[in-house]
């Protein structure tokens, strides 16, 4: 898992096409964050979700 300069972790969602749709809040664990993924697949269960856990650009 990959964190910024300032500790935050955070995700992307992209849709079918490759495009990113929304970013989530930073987060302080990488644990928070998966937190915050399981809560998208909860909520969404039949969105077609492609989540991109990337580094934020210092």
């Amino acid at each position: 898992m990959c964190k910024d300069a300032v500790g935050n972790y955070t995700f992307n969602l992209k849709a079918a096409n490759g495009e990113i749709i929304g970013r989530s809040e930073n987060y302080t664990t990488a644990a928070n964050r998966e937190n915050g993924i399981d809560a998208i697949k909860r909520n969404a269960p039949n969105a077609s979700l492609k989540i991109s856990l990337k580094k934020k650009a210092v």
